[in-house]
């Protein structure tokens, strides 16, 4: 990830407050998950990655799994509007 993204995702994840480890955050349109995988290692959150791109879905399971995130990094081959009204104990939602 270059500097310009992590800068960009700290932000978002700074406003997201994720105060706490575990909270869930939803993510509409993950792409390559850098943002994701952040949050998952560094502040503890669990995230559900929606994303209907099959080839960026496939390299992050892989990077998933190589980083030992599995069950913190859910990856969703659908479109976040696939929701509806949420998972239950959605509590945050980022789409970068």
């Amino acid at each position: 990830m270059d500097d310009s993204q992590r800068v960009k995702w700290e932000f978002t994840l700074k406003k997201l407050r994720l105060d706490r480890p575990g909270l869930r955050i939803a993510s509409a349109g993950s792409g390559f998950g850098y943002g994701e995988i952040m949050a998952a290692e560094k502040y503890g959150a669990i995230v559900d990655c929606y994303n209907v791109c099959r080839p960026q879905n496939k390299w992050l399971r892989e990077e998933v799994k190589r980083r030992g995130l599995e069950g913190r990094v859910n990856v969703f081959d659908e479109e976040y509007r696939a929701l509806g009204g949420g998972r239950v104990g959605q509590k945050r939602m980022t789409g970068c």
